[in-house]
């Protein structure tokens, strides 16, 4: 899982690549989904990156939130 953060919007790639570390070996070739996600603000400053899955069973949203920026990507499974 990879994310190209800009101050509109995020991309959020998933690749196929396996037991890579950080992005020094990334290889778009191996994307398998990009998705851009707008920015939003938070209220107050979130110190630690997380990342959540909220929604339904089968269908929600994937959130990542870092300072005082979140995105959140529609995932189904």
């Amino acid at each position: 899982l990879y994310t190209i953060p800009t101050e509109k919007s995020w991309t959020v790639i998933l690749s196929s690549a396996k037991n890579d570390w950080g992005a020094y070996k990334y290889d778009e070739k191996k994307d398998v989904l990009r998705v851009e996600a707008p920015v939003n603000l938070t209220q107050s400053t979130i110190e630690a990156f997380t990342m959540k899955f909220e929604g339904e069973p089968k269908t929600g949203k994937l959130i990542f939130a870092w300072d005082t920026t979140w995105v959140e990507v529609p995932v189904s499974f």
